[in-house]
């Protein structure tokens, strides 16, 4: 799949020894901006393509439903 995506001209940076996972809380995590930068994060939109990354999603109780 990187193969295709750089023959589209995607660049992805070549894969490196693996790092220590990094641990991310996001608050408000229900809500559509919370939901949106969860995906964006989990696509390796923020730290890079071959990092790993804990989630840690927070909300209010009353919202543990939408979660």
């Amino acid at each position: 799949m990187v193969e295709r995506l750089q023959s589209i001209g995607r660049h992805f940076p070549a894969a490196t020894k693996p790092n220590a996972p990094v641990r991310v809380a996001v608050t408000g995590a229900a809500g559509a901006i919370g939901s949106f930068l969860c995906n964006f994060i989990a696509q390796g939109r923020m730290f890079g393509p071959y990092q790993k990354v804990i989630l840690q999603l927070i909300e209010l109780p009353a919202a543990d439903k939408v979660l």
